[in-house]
């Protein structure tokens, strides 16, 4: 929906993508479960069992320019 508005190149950003309890009624993990698997990505979570934050990247030219070396 929003790829319209992102440059070539250009990275979208979600945060909080590691689940949450359900008491936060925080569900962005959810969406970034599904949307994903559409795209190139990268996750930066230090521990899933951590129960808040990460970061999700999604790159709009397909490439990851963010690999680790």
């Amino acid at each position: 929906m929003y790829s319209q508005f992102v440059k070539k190149n250009g990275i979208i950003a979600f945060h909080d993508i590691v689940y949450h309890s359900p008491e936060t009624k925080s569900e962005v993990y959810k969406f970034w479960r599904e949307i994903k698997q559409k795209f190139n990505h990268r996750e930066i979570v230090k521990d899933w069992e951590q129960g808040t934050c990460g970061f999700g990247l999604i790159f709009k030219d397909g490439k990851n320019h963010y690999e680790k070396n």
